[in-house]
C-alpha cells in the first residue's frame, strides 16, 4: 500500500526543498512528487510506495508544524 501526502502552502522559494527534507532525514525517497503553483499558495502531492503507518503519521505532523504549510493530509492508497 502506498501512502499519499497533499500539502497546501504559502508559494515561497523554499518551501519545496523543506517539504522533501522531512522524507530524507528519514532516509525516504519519493517515489512521486507534483507541485502546482496556484495564486499565492503550493498544492503539492508527494508519494512513498512501502512508508508505514508510524513513518507518515510522524511526517505528516512535521508537515503540518512548518511555517507556510496550511495544511497536510495523509491518504493511503492501495496499490
Amino acid at each position: 500500500m502506498s501512502v499519499q501526502f497533499r500539502i497546501v502552502a504559502e508559494a515561497e522559494a523554499q518551501c519545496l526543498p523543506r517539504l522533501i527534507a522531512h522524507f530524507a532525514q528519514r532516509g525516504l525517497i519519493p517515489s512521486a512528487v507534483s507541485a502546482n503553483h496556484i495564486e499565492n499558495r503550493l498544492e503539492v502531492i508527494i508519494e512513498h510506495p512501502t512508508i508505514d503507518d508510524l513513518s507518515a503519521a510522524l511526517i505528516r505532523e512535521r508537515l503540518e508544524q512548518s511555517v507556510a504549510v496550511a495544511s497536510a493530509v495523509v491518504t493511503h492508497r492501495p496499490d
